[in-house]
């Protein structure tokens, strides 16, 4: 016998079509340790108290939060500077489409600001900082490095990386010998394990999972390290924002002097 109500289908009404809705985020925090719930919207609330009213939901465990903010500016900061830091862990900021499903979102992926140091200076071209960004993972922004304003020195792009899998260290180039290698430097970087690259845990954390004596192993011959932070580099220009692949001039921004 089939069941009556299985195949019924309802009129919903979309929310487009009531009040205008305040702006939605999603929270996700990259952690492989369970977090008092309490204590991330607490520290979060504090962090956030000077750039306007937030309020913070738990969805799903202790990763997942939904965010809604007093305006679209908040909102937009709150993006801007993520990922922020709770309890050394990563906790990065997605927009909520009013269309889209939670499980559609792609909450593994963490917007970095990356710079990429060690290039010779024929290289630092807005045209290298594109390639790089997109072999890097889905790139966001790009910081042109010449500019009459200041010359950075080195590419500044920002891209988002998949946190299941290991930070990217460094970049060959140049066919001969030696190779050269350009390195990568997070900004915001939080906490991340020294012996496989990954965010959510340290080497500490990991040995102890592992059953594995930390104290009898060389941790200064891991490929990643604390040389992979670096301190949140002053915007000299804006941005150049990507659009189904092309460059195009940033809107007006948001100035936030709390910045981090």
């Amino acid at each position: 016998m089939t069941n009556p109500h299985e195949d019924a289908e309802l009129e919903l009404l979309d929310l487009a079509q009531l009040e205008e809705a305040p702006p939605q985020l999603v929270g996700y925090l990259v952690s492989d340790k369970a977090i008092n719930v309490a204590t991330i919207i607490r520290m979060l609330r504090q962090a956030w108290q000077e750039i306007g009213w937030t309020h913070l939901e738990p969805i799903q465990a202790y990763h997942t939060f939904s965010i809604t903010t007093e305006n679209a500016e908040v909102a937009q900061i709150l993006r801007e500077h993520s990922p922020w830091s709770v309890m050394g862990c990563s906790f990065g900021i997605h927009t909520w489409p009013q269309e889209a499903r939670l499980k559609d979102l792609p909450l593994h992926m963490i917007a970095f600001w990356v710079q990429v140091h060690n290039l010779p200076r024929h290289h630092l071209s807005l045209q290298n900082a594109t390639t790089i960004g997109s072999a890097m993972g889905t790139l966001v922004e790009v910081e042109d490095p010449n500019s009459p304003e200041g010359y950075r020195g080195f590419l500044r792009i920002r891209v988002q990386i998949d946190s299941r899998r290991p930070l990217q260290t460094n970049l060959r180039f140049n066919r001969g010998n030696p190779r050269l290698k350009a390195q990568f430097r997070y900004e915001r970087l939080s906490d991340f394990c020294y012996h496989c690259g990954c965010l959510g845990h340290t080497f500490r954390f990991r040995s102890q999972m592992k059953e594995i004596d930390d104290r009898s192993i060389d941790q200064s011959s891991f490929m990643y390290g604390d040389w992979m932070r670096v301190r949140v580099a002053r915007r000299i220009l804006p941005p150049r924002i990507l659009n189904n692949g092309a460059l195009v001039e940033p809107p007006m921004e948001i100035e936030a002097e709390h910045a981090m």
